[in-house]
């Protein structure tokens, strides 16, 4: 097979076309072992452009001094102490990289891997987590209870009964117990199809209308 005579600028342009395959291959080999190292519990430092260092300029703060990786499982208790000091308001992951000196993807790889499994962490909205202590469930941001749509846990018996016994043998209705106590007139059809039959001191008068046996 012949081999074509190329000039000079063409050897040129593929010794550079030769160091660039080299330097993909560089930064792929380096984005392996980044990925690995945050699915076990490593932090890599980010990958840095070969021959464009960082260098300080006005109003930039002065470069991190490099320690190396952080140690197996010490990732997991920097992030808790992190979401303990900053209380129930949370920390965006950002912040919270900034904060820890670590890769931000690392941060968010590792709540959706290892920081789902840690019950105390709740995510508060997008990017945006904090801790609850003693692992009880953390406040939802943003949404406030209904009025009037559930009444108090244990107080729906005694104020049924009480409602029925002050509308006397006439009994009340459904529509009527509903508006009078606060709770949804579903729920209260329910609780005389389900509780209410097994007291024998309810007798339905007629149909969605109920009193007290005398």
């Amino acid at each position: 097979m012949n081999t074509p005579n190329l000039t000079i600028k063409q050897l040129e342009q593929l010794l550079e076309l030769h160091k660039r395959k080299e330097a993909l291959l560089a930064d792929l080999s380096t984005l392996d072992s980044e990925i690995a190292g945050a699915f076990s519990g490593d932090v890599t430092p980010a990958r840095r452009k070969a021959g464009r260092p960082k260098g300080r300029g006005p109003g930039r703060p002065a470069a991190v001094k490099k320690t190396g990786k952080t140690r197996r499982g010490g990732l997991k208790e920097m992030i808790l102490a992190r979401l303990q000091s900053v209380g129930p308001e949370g920390i965006k992951v950002k912040d919270l990289a900034a904060d820890l000196g670590i890769n931000r993807k690392n941060v968010e790889i590792w709540f959706y891997t290892t920081g789902k499994k840690v019950s105390s962490i709740k995510k508060l909205g997008p990017g945006l987590f904090t801790m609850a202590p003693d692992g009880s469930k953390a406040p939802a941001r943003g949404r406030k209870p209904r009025k009037g749509s559930r009444a108090k846990a244990g107080s729906t018996k005694e104020r049924v009964l009480g409602a029925l016994k002050e509308a006397g043998a006439g009994g009340i209705s459904v529509k009527e117990l509903s508006a009078k106590l606060g709770i949804k007139n579903q729920n209260l059809h329910t609780w005389f199809n389900q509780t209410g039959k097994k007291m024998p001191q309810i007798t339905k008068v007629s149909l969605g209308r109920y009193r007290l046996v005398a």
